[in-house]
């Protein structure tokens, strides 16, 4: 009698639980798919590792990949990229070439437009080409520790790498205190050991000479060292910035005119000052490479442009700062770096959808005979015609894919050894990389070929 009351309140809690639960069963918690990277530094060509964790069966099926991106570029502009396989994966990339600010990105899908929508999520990292010494052997010295107003200051450096040299390493002044980003004066390192002469600034305060082990990422993880002074005489600096001299800009708006793929450009740059109308480049130029583009800074009879042949869409975002010589290392404290954006459209929203000239034509015919089945089609526009035939037993039937060259030809030679009959048509594709859906198709109609005895 006791086990019988024992079973009977077990059912009654279980059929309490299952009276709580959604419609549909046993609720089963979502686990979150996340993605991981070993660190966020890597040395140029070094491998990543990428830790994928939550990966759905769905997500397997679609063929969910991650992919390795430059800092905002757009969806379809991957690098390297590897295909989920697990429901917990370790996937191995190596790290791009040049150096910059790149993501590690994980979409649920491929093979479709590549959107906000199907990005799951996202990581970022650095690329360098720093190797492993010692940052904390490389010294910084100042001649003295107060400076006049326009006082050449000498600066010694010591314990410089190769690896510091090959990456654009330099020392710059700074407002005591102020942003990587915020630099005045600044002048490269060429050699281990290298001395270096700047000027004072023209306001008055607390400054930092500092040197930082590559260029175009500053950060705290570039940072070496740094040596502070003090500016006596001049205008007060109360901003941390030289702002009694006259700033030297680029007069170019900052959002430069629409480039679209296929059509020649270019866009040709201004300064405030004739003897700054030269341009450096603040930022890397990775932007650039593979667009069909490229910055000219400007020579001693020609102006600093970026002019080419775009060849692909995307959105270009690029820093300029007015230099006074064609391929100068440094530039002045007063010369305002300024960011562009350029946008690359595609040529049109879709490929032209091709036109069909000659449509095949059906025929009955014995056993060995030849009958030749003719499409022709054409655009108007660009693009690249390519075809391929289908063939199937029944008018509404499956269709399946003539194999091999001959069934990718305009003309195509039906079969005729076998009795029987048989329905053919041709599909048309036009492809256009300069279209933002770069395929589109048209298939001829349906024709019948009888063979007889």
């Amino acid at each position: 009698m006791m086990k019988k009351r024992q079973i009977i309140c077990i059912s009654l809690v279980l059929a309490l639980v299952l009276a709580l639960l959604p419609s549909g069963g046993i609720a089963v918690a979502q686990m979150e798919t996340t993605l991981q990277l070993d660190k966020s530094i890597y040395n140029s060509g070094e491998a990543i590792t990428v830790t994928v964790a939550g990966v759905t069966p769905d997500m397997i099926a679609d063929q969910a990949f991650v992919a390795i991106y430059e800092k905002d570029a757009a969806h379809e502009l991957y690098t390297e990229w590897k295909r989920l396989q697990n429901e917990n994966d370790t996937l191995f990339f190596a790290a791009p070439s040049a150096v910059g600010e790149y993501e590690m990105r994980l979409y649920n899908k491929d093979f479709i437009t590549y959107a906000d929508e199907t990005l799951v999520t996202k990581v970022n990292f650095l690329v360098t080409v720093i190797g492993s010494g010692n940052n904390n052997e490389t010294t910084l010295q100042l001649n003295k520790s107060t400076y006049n107003s326009g006082e050449t200051i000498t600066v010694t450096v010591s314990g410089v790498t190769p690896d510091m040299i090959l990456a654009q390493a330099f020392v710059a002044i700074y407002g005591k205190n102020a942003a990587h980003s915020s630099y005045n004066e600044w002048k490269r390192l060429q050699n281990e050991s290298d001395t270096l002469f700047f000027t004072a600034p023209s306001a008055a305060g607390e400054y930092e000479m500092r040197l930082y082990n590559q260029d175009f990422i500053y950060t705290d993880e570039t940072f070496v060292t740094k040596v502070s002074f003090t500016v006596i005489g001049g205008g007060n600096n109360n901003n941390n910035n030289n702002n009694n001299n006259k700033q030297i800009t680029i007069t170019t708006a900052a959002k430069l005119p629409d480039a679209t793929v296929g059509k020649p450009y270019r866009v040709n740059f201004a300064t405030s000052d004739s003897l700054y109308r030269w341009l450096r480049a603040e930022s890397i130029l990775t932007g650039l490479y593979g667009s069909g583009l490229v910055f000219n800074p400007g020579g001693l009879s020609s102006t600093p442009s970026i002019s080419g042949t775009p060849t692909k869409a995307g959105t270009i975002k690029i820093k300029f700062s007015p230099t006074n010589a064609p391929t100068a290392t440094s530039r002045a404290p007063n010369a305002v770096v300024k960011e562009f954006t350029l946008t690359i459209k595609h040529a049109r929203a879709a490929a032209e959808t091709p036109k069909i000239n000659r449509q095949p034509k059906g025929k009955t015919i014995r056993r060995n005979a030849r009958h030749v089945l003719t499409v022709t089609s054409r655009v108007s526009g660009s693009g690249k015609l390519s075809f391929q035939w289908f063939r199937s037993n029944k008018k509404n039937g499956k269709f399946k894919k003539v194999s091999g060259k001959a069934g990718k030809k305009a003309v195509y030679l039906a079969p005729s050894k076998k009795t029987g009959t048989t329905w053919y048509r041709c599909t048309i594709t036009n492809t256009d990389s300069s279209a933002k859906r770069q395929k589109t198709n048209r298939t001829s109609k349906t024709v019948k070929v009888t063979v007889k005895k």
